[in-house]
């Protein structure tokens, strides 16, 4: 009996430790599952979604011959190159019973596609919607001959929708360190994706191969736990697995920093795409002012990563990439007349020559709100402008973000017009009715743009003193009617002496007697001007001849 009492004790303590906080829940914005989102009710727009379609037409073709001609044949359906391939022996999947140092996972994926396969385990999937993120399928078993059917799986999102990606549908890429069986001793880095994390805090639980020229890395270790302390071991490629079991022997380091970039990327979007719509569903489809603030944090955010704002930097060597990856990575890429392109890359000190992603050209981006990207256009058009940049986008040098304007205004379809700027609203300009007849037929008058969202406009006062006047003493104006304009300085210990470089000229004045002009004078004395004086004196004087506005003719 008391041992019952013990493990039902223990068991709840355990409950209580796994039940989410108050702290934790209050970060669960919204719920994904529901109105307005509904992302199960959703209907995939992806490229597996078009992929089965095809297959269900009669337009495709899988290989079923043996487990990797299934893959292979899958692969080249998707567009995605095996070259992409990184391996993984952490248990962080669906399979992880069977995910270890002995049975690595592969990884291949291209710009909004990645699938996962494990030596004699099952294909999973990962394909961007435009509008709702990843969706997530599993396909059944292999079996010879026939063609495995995925379907939607609702239990990725343990992980997938979870505080690693505040709770909306995610991407995630762990680091840790993992024991033979495959379970995490030690964690690296957690709930954070993108380029911003140093590479010596990436790469656990990973292979890695290349000439990545990395003295520090977490990668192709293993350990184990013994009386409390962790003893690490080598687990480099090959060691404790068969690589031929796989398409290729190698998890080159280039496709590790393509891979990290791109989910850094993919989660910054769709965490604003779902807080977007959520607030405006909550307004009415309108924005609050809170809410306005909230989304503007979050586009700047993006536009910082968006160009490399806090890339993590490469080893002084730099790195050297695979040739079949960069090959293939390119082949697609988008160029200007002149040859550039955002697919080119620099890997001496940073990861592409041009900091600006290439994520903007896939469906993701181009279908995205347009309240969204305007947004982001605007804060990036802030740190793209030649001269005033903010303190966190002054990274670029001047060359560069010319270069990277001249890129976007030549393959963005839908940059705003005048490069990466806010949105812009088209204002017709119409003559005053009174002027209507002497003006010609109207002409297509030039656009004038309004900034999204509208900047606070300050109207500075129409006199500014003198600021050397004011420190040297508090000054006063007096002004009356009939009495010329006095400055009166009152002198005291406290004010510090004249300066001869800067004489004080207002106190030199105060301290001479005033003197009254003629003019002044006989201003004093002057009656004032009767209606019979003003209609006299209007009388006297020629009417000005009047022009027409264009022709020119005289009017009398």
């Amino acid at each position: 009996m008391r041992l019952t009492l013990k493990a039902v004790a223990y068991l709840a303590a355990l409950t209580a430790l796994s039940a989410p906080t108050p702290s934790s829940s209050a970060e669960r914005l919204f719920n994904f599952r529901e109105a307005p989102h509904s992302y199960f009710e959703h209907k995939p727009n992806d490229r597996l979604a078009r992929l089965q379609a095809d297959l269900a037409a009669g337009k495709a073709e899988l290989d079923t011959s043996s487990d990797n001609a299934f893959l292979v044949s899958i692969l080249k359906a998707l567009e995605i190159p095996v070259s992409s391939q990184i391996l993984v022996f952490s248990a962080t999947s669906l399979q992880s019973e069977i995910i270890n140092p002995r049975n690595p996972r592969a990884l291949y994926f291209n710009d909004d596609t990645y699938l996962g396969w494990v030596p004699g385990g099952r294909v999973e999937v990962s394909a961007i919607d435009p509008e709702m993120g990843p969706m997530f399928y599993v396909y059944e078993r292999f079996t010879p001959g026939r063609i495995p059917v995925p379907e939607r799986s609702t239990r990725c999102f343990a992980c997938h929708a979870g505080t690693a990606t505040n709770y909306v549908p995610g991407l995630i890429a762990d680091s840790v360190l993992v024991s033979m069986a495959g379970s995490s001793l030690q964690t690296f880095r957690r709930d954070e994706q993108g380029h911003q994390i140093p590479l010596e805090s990436r790469f656990g639980g990973w292979l890695l191969t290349g000439k990545h020229n990395l003295t520090k890395h977490e990668a192709n270790v293993a350990g184990k736990s013994d009386a409390g302390k962790i003893e690490r071991f080598d687990a480099s490629p090959g060691r404790f697995s068969d690589l031929s079991l796989h398409l290729r022997p190698t998890s080159d380091i280039l496709p590790h920093l393509v891979h990290e970039h791109q989910l850094g990327f993919e989660n910054r979007l769709f965490q604003m795409s779902y807080l977007l719509r959520q607030r405006k569903h909550e307004g009415k489809g309108r924005l609050t002012p809170e809410a306005e603030k909230e989304i503007d944090a979050l586009a700047a955010d993006l536009a910082r990563y968006i160009l490399f704002a806090n890339e993590a930097p490469l080893p002084p060597k730099g790195i050297e990439g695979d040739p079949d990856f960069i090959r293939d990575f390119q082949s697609k890429k988008v160029t200007t007349r002149s040859g550039h392109s955002l697919k080119d890359f620099d890997l001496k000190t940073r990861l592409f020559k041009y900091r600006c992603t290439y994520m903007l050209y896939t469906d993701s981006w181009k279908d995205a709100p347009k309240d969204l990207k305007n947004r982001v256009y605007l804060h990036m058009a802030q740190g793209l402008k030649e001269s005033g940049t903010p303190r966190d986008l002054s990274h670029l040098p001047v060359s560069e973000r010319l270069a990277i304007r001249t890129i976007l205004k030549e393959t963005l379809p839908d940059l705003p017009p005048g490069g990466a700027k806010s949105p812009q609203k088209v204002v017709q300009v119409l003559p005053p009715a009174n002027l209507a007849p002497f003006i010609p037929a109207a002409k297509h008058f030039r656009p004038r743009f309004r900034p999204f969202p509208p900047p606070s406009h300050k109207i500075s006062p129409p006199h500014t003193p003198n600021p050397i006047h004011q420190t040297l003493c508090s000054c006063k104006e007096t002004r009356n009617k009939n009495v010329p304009v006095t400055v009166q300085c009152p002198q005291s210990s406290s004010s510090p002496p004249d300066n001869p470089l800067l004489p004080h000229r207002s106190s030199a004045r105060a301290a001479r007697p005033q003197r009254q002009s003629r003019t002044q004078t006989k201003i004093k004395q002057a009656k004032p001007h009767t209606n019979q004086t003003h209609e006299k004196i209007a009388r006297t004087r020629p009417l000005p001849l009047r022009r027409h506005l264009h022709h020119g003719r005289r009017i009398p």
